[in-house]
This record gives C-alpha cells, structure tokens and sequence, in this order.
C-alpha cells in the first residue's frame, strides 16, 4: 500500500472539505447525520404495520441518497416497491432485511453469508416481479451501505467502482474479485488495513472537529463514528468525484501487475517462512554458547591433544564473543591461554575429560562453527523481506 498516496488524500480532503461540505448542495456530510438516526428508524419500520414500513423505506431511499441509490439504481426504492405489491411479499422483505442488520456485528464469515442470501432472495423477487425494472435490482452495493448505516463502526461500504478505483490509488494489489467471483473478506480485510494506517493520522482528528466548528453541527445531530467507517466510505467516494489523488487516473493495477504481485507475495512467503527457521538456528546459537561457556566453568578437567591434562581456571567473556578468552592450567603448573576461535575448529584442540560431557560439548562446538555463515545467511533474507 502506497502510504504517501493516503497522506495525500486525507490531506486533500482536508484541504477541500469545505468545498464538498456546503450549506446546498454538495454536502456529503449527510452520511453522519442520516446514520445517526438510520437504525432506530429501521428498527422502528421493521416493527410497524406494513403501509408504515413501505412508507418508511420509501423515506430512507429518498433520504440516503446517491449513497445508496442513483439515477441509474434504485436497489433501497426497488425494494419498498416490491414490499408495497402485497402483504405477502411485505412480510418476505420485513423478514429479510431483518435478517441482514441482525448480522450487523456478527464475524465476518456469518455477516458475508448473511449479505449473499439476502441479496439472492432479493434478486429473486425483484426478477419475479419487477423483470424489466432493472434499476431495482439489489446489489452488494446496496447491501453493504443499508449495514454500515445501520452500525457504522462494525461494517465497511462496497462500491465496485470506486473502491477499486480507490485501491488502484493506493496502490494495493490484492485482489478481491468482482462479479459472482467477488471476496467479500478480501474487501473488509482491505478497508481494516486502510484504517490500520489511518489510526494515527492526525488529520483525521481536525476533519472531525470540522464537521462540528466549521459547518456548526451539533453533536447531536451526527452519528459519532467512533471508528471512523463513514470517514472511509466518504474518503473512497470523494477521492474519484473530487480527484483527491490526481496521480489516481495514471494508476491501473492491471491484471498482470496483479500476477507479479502474487508471484512476489509467494516468494516474499516462502523467505518468511525460511526466516523463521533460520530464526531457530540463531537462538539455537546462543543456546550452545551458553552451553559451552557453563561446560568451561573453573576446574572442568580437560585433555589437551599436545598438552595432556589440565583444567579450566577461567573463562572469561567479551561482549564481542570471539575476543573471548579460555585460560587452562596445564598438569605441569603451566598456562595455556585459548582464543574463542578454538571451539570453532574442525578439530577442537581439547576435549573434556568427562566423556557425557564432552558429547554435548563437541555437539555445542560443531554449531558454533557455522555461526557466521548462519548469521549472515540469516541476515540476507531479513535484508530481502525489508
């Protein structure tokens, strides 16, 4: 994710807000101000005689806007009109709708599920009774702004045009698909990256406090959007109808930009993957330094190849490990003083007299021997995932 391209946007956005924020028209600040009241008045509806949920639904279609429909789609007022054919078919779109907003905080996978059989069974009924009506037809669209209303800071907006548009942006190449093939999850796990970002954007702080100083809202009148999804969703549809990113319309991840990045992320997996397991061998080094350093402590008995028997007086460390120091005092009341670069010898110069002992302790040597090479090979695959 190109991370100055979102800077850039925020900022633009700040920098523009009170251009799309007018007393007339545009005023996108509407999203806060209908969300504040959307899932009472929903619920309420929801509750309510049928002509009272027709004419309600009805209202919030008018209300919401082009955030959910448009000139050319009309899925929120295609669906009040569908309701309003007969009780039965009133009765099919209290039940389904209820069905989607209960799943409005629910995990991911049950919401995504929930989201597809609505809009099949809202698909089906619009085919059934409004066939030629094709601006009724409801979309994920649709769907996934009637949820983000409902409870802004557990659901994210869908657009396909723009949100693709806006992930072009930002230069984010993971793909969620479209059409039958669309993956919902991949989307929502893209808007918690983008806001995993945005988290400490100290500009998001002002454009806050600017709905309410600027355009003198009382915080009464607008939905809190503690986690700030509204903000994303006007973020996305304001970066393509305000051009927030001029650089946006140079920005196409194609489809084999896409296939590069996968390739890429693969080998970036398979070298995270090596990492970890050369991560255990550099632990597993520090272990065997601690082993051999404990197994030289004062008075450990040891037979020198040249020298014959002797013992350990002193090991002393270093903070730099090969300026270590193994000092032994021969049989013969002669010192031998050792560099650290014994233990890493094919042939270590001494063994330990005590024969478990020397096992482990030729064991600890023979992989401190490879140390450099496996802190090197270590560092050039961090180099490589960095």
């Amino acid at each position: 994710m190109n991370l100055s391209r979102l800077q850039e946007i925020t900022q633009n956005y700040y920098d523009r807000f009170l251009e799309f924020n007018t007393p007339t028209e545009p005023d996108e600040t509407f999203k806060w101000s209908i969300a504040k009241t959307f899932a009472t008045r929903l619920d309420e509806a929801l509750k309510a005689p049928n002509d009272r949920l027709i004419e309600e639904l009805k209202a919030l279609a008018k209300e919401t806007g082009y955030f959910i429909d448009s000139s050319r789609m009309q899925p929120f007022y295609g669906m009040a009109k569908i309701a309003e054919k007969d009780a039965a078919l009133t009765m099919t779109v209290r039940q389904l709708l209820a069905f989607l907003v209960q799943a409005h905080d629910a995990d991911i996978p049950t919401k995504v599920e929930r989201i597809h059989f609505f809009l099949e069974e809202m698909l089906k009924l619009h085919k059934m009774h409004f066939p030629h009506q094709y601006n009724y037809a409801m979309d994920l669209h649709a769907a996934t702004s009637i949820l983000l209303l409902y409870d802004p800071d557990h659901n994210y907006m869908y657009k396909p045009t723009t949100s693709r548009s806006f992930a072009d942006a930002l230069e984010y190449y993971d793909d969620w698909g479209s059409g039958s093939s669309l993956k919902l999850e991949a989307y929502f796990r893209f808007c918690d990256e983008v806001m995993e970002k945005l988290k400490d954007d100290a500009t998001l702080e002002q454009i806050d406090r600017m709905r309410y100083y600027q355009l003198r809202y009382e915080p009464d009148q607008l939905h809190p959007d503690t986690n700030r999804h509204i903000l994303l969703a006007d973020l996305i549809h304001c970066t393509s109808a305000y051009n927030l990113c001029p650089a946006m319309a140079d920005t196409q991840i194609t489809a084999r930009k896409r296939k590069e990045f996968k390739e890429k992320l693969v080998i970036k997996e398979q070298t995270v993957k090596q990492l970890d397991e050369l991560r255990a061998d550099v632990e597993a080094l520090d272990s065997a330094y601690d082993t051999v350093v404990s197994l030289l402590s004062d008075t450990t008995a040891i037979l020198h190849k040249k020298y014959g028997k002797g013992t350990v007086t002193r090991y002393e460390t270093n903070p730099v490990r090969k300026n270590d120091k193994i000092y032994i005092t021969l049989e013969d009341g002669k010192e031998l003083k050792l560099g650290y670069q014994a233990l890493t010898l094919k042939s270590v110069p001494f063994r330990l007299e005590d024969d478990e002992k020397n096992l482990l302790f030729d064991l600890n040597c023979a992989l401190l021997r490879d140390e450099a090479s496996i802190r090197a090979e270590y560092q050039r695959m961090a180099d490589q995932i960095n």
